[in-house]
């Protein structure tokens, strides 16, 4: 039996030497210790049961023994754990959740009317020629959009003839105000998908449109690719920030109506338009990745929300180390915490992984340990537990 009442360092036996520790804690009198694969030891004075309950009292453990942790119901890892004067803890690591946020379409949509941003026509209403006396309500124009006016019937023939004055007949609406509630409607009709529906038709299509938006890849070892598409200011700069603040700047892209996106996918990006202009995201495993790119260089919440969402509905022992490692890239939280969680699980298997093997050794300690502090200590004397 070891003397467990010394002062001089003691060899604790062979129980840890194919373990990857990652975390010690010591109290009063034991020391607790936990394993990459979430396994906990303890050893040293066991007299309030501190270390396990399966020995009496009175009896020290000189050696570390596996303790006997109820595993979590849907196969929690541990996190952490902590050791008190005589008590020990264990802390089951949970990932964040993802919750994608409210779509904000129906209000950025109706902002393009209330706002009267990047209007590109003035509709007029006319008295008919019977009419000899002019209304001075017929000469206000009122500011509107090529792309909203289309929906009706009325403006289609006006606008076929590439004026920006349209004007309308008071056969159609007796004043201004009756023209302006019908106006008013053609931005918010969302009952039945129909303006979504007809805003997905002028995605990427030249008809009203005035901003030219370049996008190029050359990332990968694949062949550039490169393509230029059409869309329209009014929806750009209510359904992005980002877009917004560069149509809307003195610099290039306010003054040519221009805009150079590089290291982007330009299928990805057109998959990107058509989110804006309809808020309905076709993502599939070819562009999942491309679209997290996207999505954190737009920085649009629900954007991000709904690629992240998708891409860890697929975390598989193959490609969870990849997704880590791009989560980590990009500083997702929420989907970090679903990768250390998904590898902390099935480390076994994981660990066996091409990709994971692939991970820096940082990377790796992290993944298994999410207590591991953000930047290891790298000091002469110092070392690390694996």
């Amino acid at each position: 039996m070891i003397d467990i009442d010394t002062t001089t360092p003691i060899r604790i036996g062979e129980s840890l030497m194919n373990e990857r520790v990652t975390q010690v804690e010591c109290g009063s009198y034991h020391c607790i210790a936990v394993t990459s694969d979430g396994n906990v030891y303890g050893w040293g004075l066991n007299d309030y049961n501190q270390i396990c309950t399966e020995k009496k009292a009175t009896d020290s453990v000189p050696v570390p023994i596996n303790l006997r942790i109820l595993v979590g119901a849907d196969g929690s890892p541990i996190k952490r754990i902590a050791a008190g004067g005589r008590s020990s803890m264990a802390l089951r690591f949970y990932p964040s959740i993802v919750t994608v946020r409210p779509s904000t379409y129906k209000d950025d949509i109706e902002a393009i009317y209330t706002s009267n941003s990047c209007t590109d026509c003035e509709v007029v209403l006319t008295s008919n020629k019977q009419q000899q006396s002019v209304d001075v309500e017929t000469t206000v124009p009122t500011l509107s959009h090529k792309l909203f006016l289309a929906r009706s019937p009325y403006f289609l023939e006006p606008l076929d003839g590439g004026s920006n004055i349209i004007d309308i007949s008071k056969d159609h609406f007796e004043n201004i105000k009756r023209l302006n509630e019908y106006l008013k409607s053609l931005y918010n009709d969302f009952d039945d998908l129909t303006l979504p529906n007809h805003l997905f038709l002028f995605v990427n299509n030249p008809l009203y449109s005035d901003v030219k938006i370049c996008v190029s890849s050359n990332v990968n070892d694949h062949e550039p690719t490169s393509a230029t598409f059409s869309a329209h200011k009014c929806v750009l700069v209510n359904r992005s920030p980002k877009l917004k603040n560069q149509l809307e700047s003195n610099f290039q892209e306010g003054i040519n109506n221009t805009i150079y996106i590089h290291d982007s996918d330009p299928d990805a990006y057109l998959t990107f338009l058509h989110y804006l202009y309809t808020d309905r995201l076709n993502i599939n495993n070819d562009n999942a990745i491309d679209l997290l790119f996207l999505a954190h260089s737009e920085n649009i919440d629900r954007f991000i929300d709904l690629v992240v969402e998708y891409l860890i509905s697929g975390i598989e022992d193959d490609n969870v180390s990849i997704f880590y490692d791009i989560a980590s890239s990009l500083n997702i939280k929420t989907f970090v915490d679903q990768c250390v969680y998904y590898i902390a699980k099935n480390i076994q298997t994981v660990s066996q992984t091409d990709s994971y093997k692939s991970l820096g050794l940082e990377k790796r300690l992290k993944s298994i340990n999410v207590s591991l502090p953000e930047k290891a200590s790298k000091e002469k004397g110092s070392c690390s537990m694996m």
